[in-house]
């Protein structure tokens, strides 16, 4: 597969961003990990993988888990033919991601490939973690509501259970971004993609920075509009932290914007009106309290947002 040139050049050297405490094995140095089961919709991650790999100089490595063949799961999509007829199972999804890779170029057909027996959620996380990875990229499919209860939604998962940035890509995304949408809080979330921000981002027109403000109770007009002020003056703070921490190429823009009201429909509807094809959200990391997914900003925009998302872990405390 031919890709053509882009206008990116590279940023200068970024500082590295160290690790949330307990966060994990994510790294800012570590290698790129494609996950794949491989099926065709993923050749996307292969694709766009290898373009990310030349601009940060990193090392790519194919994952995959087969989960035990004694587990009655439901048929939720067709059976593809097989590539190799009276292929061991092993053998068959080796040579589904070889097809992927060779779909990709020459380069990505020679990276290693590590397949592993287990639960695919947990046996990904633990080789992300294992080998510090700094990315993880993989496919984007929506699911309806059996499917999300019998598979879970993988990307996800893998994200909280490494503690490392996931990058989930739709079948149709076969190049870098041109439109980026940073939902971004109080901590430093969209500091902790300043390892792929650079070349993630140095295609794109502008990358827009974007909080999103609940609707204030009613109070006295003084105390609300001092409020606001000081939260105006924090989210300052977070983009100038992260624009500085990013580094982006000279010719892409980074905007600054405050929306008011929910921030799912917001940040919706505002990544649609700029054409955005990457929404980059964080994930919340609940330690020991229960995962409420219904209650989660980044599994509702993983339902609902039809392009490519990056989903960043973050604490409690952000």
């Amino acid at each position: 597969m031919t890709v053509g040139h882009s206008r990116w050049a590279p940023p200068a050297a970024m500082p590295s961003v160290a690790p949330r405490s307990g966060a994990g094995g994510s790294s800012s140095t570590g290698p790129i990990l494609v996950a794949s089961d491989g099926a065709s919709p993923s050749a996307s991650a292969f694709i766009v993988a290898r373009l990310l790999a030349e601009r940060l100089g990193a090392e790519v490595s194919v994952v995959s888990a087969l989960e035990p063949s004694n587990v009655v799961v439901p048929p939720l999509d067709p059976p593809a033919a097989p590539v190799r007829a009276g292929a061991t199972r092993m053998e068959e999804r080796r040579a589904r991601l070889d097809l992927l890779a060779r779909s990709a170029d020459d380069e990505a057909a020679r990276w290693p490939v590590e397949i592993v027996y287990g639960d695919r959620v947990p046996s990904i996380a633990r080789l992300a973690t294992e080998r510090g990875a700094r990315l993880v990229v993989t496919g984007h499919t929506h699911h309806g509501v059996l499917e999300r209860f019998v598979r879970h939604e993988t990307p996800l998962a893998i994200a909280r259970a490494a503690c490392v940035p996931v990058l989930a890509l739709p079948a149709a995304m076969t190049r870098l971004p041109r439109g980026v949408v940073v939902a971004v809080g109080l901590g430093d979330a969209a500091v902790r993609v300043s390892a792929v921000a650079g070349s993630l981002f140095g295609d794109a027109v502008a990358v827009h920075l974007v909080h999103v403000r609940e609707p204030a109770l009613p109070r006295h007009d003084r105390a609300m509009r001092q409020e606001e002020e000081a939260d105006d003056r924090s989210f300052e703070h977070a983009f100038d932290r992260a624009r500085e921490r990013w580094r982006l190429p000279a010719d892409v823009s980074a905007v600054t914007r405050v929306l008011v009201g929910k921030p799912a429909d917001e940040l919706r509807k505002f990544a649609q009106s700029v054409g955005a094809d990457l929404l980059v959200v964080g994930l919340s990391i609940p330690g020991d309290a229960p995962h409420l997914p219904h209650r989660s900003l980044a599994a509702r925009l993983y339902r609902e947002w039809p392009h490519a998302l990056l989903l960043v872990p973050i604490g409690d405390a952000e």
